[in-house]
């Protein structure tokens, strides 16, 4: 499975995006390849927004394959089997 990531500009963060991201790909490492949000294989794509606001632009992304996660609650229950 290729799982697609996108990062907010993190303007005003809540929570740090990166590490969201890295405890993300550890968890599913075996079973998930990590890619960009424009690769048109990803299955998913993970947009990490540092706030609730989630502001990040999102034009051009199929809506079907988005996930957004703007906590580090949110990152700790994204699963790709939901």
């Amino acid at each position: 499975m290729k799982i697609g990531v996108k990062y907010c500009g993190g303007c005003n963060p809540s929570f740090d995006r990166i590490a969201a991201a890295e405890k993300i790909k550890e968890r599913f490492k075996e079973e998930a390849e990590f890619v960009s949000y424009s690769n048109p294989d990803a299955e998913f794509i993970i947009v990490l927004m540092g706030c609730g606001s989630a502001c990040a632009d999102l034009t051009g992304i199929d809506e079907s394959k988005i996930v957004i996660v703007k906590s580090e609650a949110d990152a700790d229950a994204f699963s790709p089997y939901k």
